[in-house]
Order: structure tokens, then C-alpha cells, then sequence
């Protein structure tokens, strides 16, 4: 397939207010695109797709983590296939959204809208460098050509006052938006030690950068200690799987 295009199979489903077919990667990631307003309170991402060769211009939104591809009626109709059937689908970004548009990347609302995310690296959650680059980086990403750009966007969401960067998953750098900090605070006793300290990059004198850490919880706040206390454990475990990080019932390294 073309670096613009994708085709992959899957199955109409309902209830996505009209039919659907689930994607198989995030289109505005991989592309560069901006989901733009398709409905009051409903945003979706514009694209170029067809059904069993019936082409057509949709939008893909995303819900519960997965993406799906709206298909109207009459193109189910045109391709002879109903809910449960499985299809044929390629995608690709609509013209007048192609991926050289003007497309600002806004670092605090991708680590606000996945709520946990990598910097870079493998491991299970989305991340930040992957986002800028639009693909999988290889390796370090001081070596890619986006390098720039990703630098810029993690200077933004390390110095937001919302994200928490800790070594939260594996060691890693990880970024935590602030939403789910009330969670992580009723889940520490299951974490590794260290893996909840705050980690800020400074510059010195000489124009050097150096790391300072905040060890947990010398760095929360009353607000959050105040929402922690509201939170039982068992929804705190479950916003943090839904974020992709699963604590189990004794310290370990996640």
C-alpha cells in the first residue's frame, strides 16, 4: 500500500448512530489530520474511503479507544452487504486534509485525551514521538527528521502544570495528565517505589540541563489529595486499564 493509503479488512457493526467498520489504526496519527466538527458534541476525522470498491467520503471518530469509519446506508446498499458482513476497506486522506496541510500538533491534548503516554520507546501505551513523526519512530528520535518538532512538543507537555513526567511504565519516561493523578495516588502502594517521583529538567547557569526529582507524594497538591480520597480503589484500577497500565496487587514493575 501507498504511505497515503490502507486497505484491511473488517465487519459492518451498528450502533454508531448508522453503520460502522472499525480501523485499525488512528487515520489523524497516521496522517496528520485534524478531526474536525461533524455533528454538535461529535468530531471525526475526514476521509477518503470505499466499501468493496463503492468509494465514498466519510469521517472515522474515535470511541472507547478504538476508530471507526461511519458508512452511510446507501453505500452498504451499493456494495450488497449488511451489518455482520465483512468487508473490504481502504482509507485514505481526503484532499483537502492531506498530511502537508498547516497541522500544529498539540502535545497537551494527545497526552490529555490518552490520559498516560509514552515519550518514546517500545511498551503498551500510545506514544509522543510516534504521534509528531506520524509513524513508528526507529530507534532514538533525536535521529529522525521530525526531531525538532518532537522536541518542541515534549518541552510543552513536560512544562504544563497538567502533565506529570514520572517513570511510570518500565522505567520509561511517561507523561500523565492530571486527570488521572487522583487514580495513581489510591494505586501507589502497588507501584514500584520511585516510579510516581517527579521528574523536571532544569536549565543551569552554564546552560546545561539537569533532572531534579520530587519524590512521591512531596509533589501533590491538596486538590488531588482531596479527589484521591473520593476514589475508590477498584475505579482508580480501572481508569488506569483504560489508559492501558494494569497494577497488580503487590509492587512490581509494570
Amino acid at each position: 500500500m501507498s504511505a497515503g493509503r490502507a486497505t484491511f479488512s473488517s465487519v459492518v457493526l451498528a450502533g454508531h448512530k448508522g453503520a460502522a467498520v472499525e480501523c485499525p489504526f488512528d487515520p489523524g496519527e497516521r496522517w496528520g489530520l485534524r478531526a474536525v466538527s461533524i455533528a454538535p458534541g461529535r468530531r471525526g476525522v475526514p476521509v477518503q474511503a470505499s466499501v468493496e470498491s463503492e468509494s465514498f467520503e466519510s469521517h472515522v471518530v474515535a470511541r472507547s479507544r478504538r476508530h471507526w469509519l461511519l458508512v452511510p446506508e446507501p453505500v452498504l446498499r451499493a456494495a450488497a452487504r449488511v451489518v455482520g458482513d465483512a468487508v473490504t476497506v481502504t482509507l485514505a486522506p481526503r484532499v483537502e486534509a492531506a498530511r502537508d496541510a498547516p497541522l500544529p500538533f498539540d502535545a497537551l491534548e494527545f497526552v490529555r485525551g490518552h490520559g498516560i503516554v509514552l515519550v518514546s520507546g517500545a511498551g503498551p501505551l500510545p506514544r509522543l514521538s510516534d504521534a509528531v513523526a506520524r509513524e513508528t519512530v526507529r530507534g532514538s528520535w533525536w535521529a529522525h527528521p521530525r526531531a525538532k518538532a518532537i522536541f518542541n512538543a515534549l518541552q510543552v507537555a513536560c512544562d504544563s502544570p497538567e502533565v506529570l513526567v514520572c517513570k511510570l511504565v518500565a522505567g520509561k519516561q511517561t507523561l500523565v495528565h492530571r486527570r488521572l493523578w487522583p487514580a495513581l495516588v489510591r494505586c501507589a502502594e502497588r507501584l514500584p517505589s520511585g516510579s510516581l517521583d517527579r521528574v523536571r529538567q532544569e536549565h543551569t547557569a552554564s546552560g546545561a540541563h539537569r533532572n531534579t526529582v520530587a519524590p512521591f507524594p512531596d509533589w501533590l497538591d491538596a486538590a488531588t489529595r482531596r479527589e484521591a480520597e473520593a476514589v475508590g480503589v477498584e475505579e482508580a484500577l480501572a481508569q488506569l486499564r483504560a489508559c492501558g497500565v494494569v497494577v497488580g496487587a503487590k509492587k512490581r514493575a509494570l
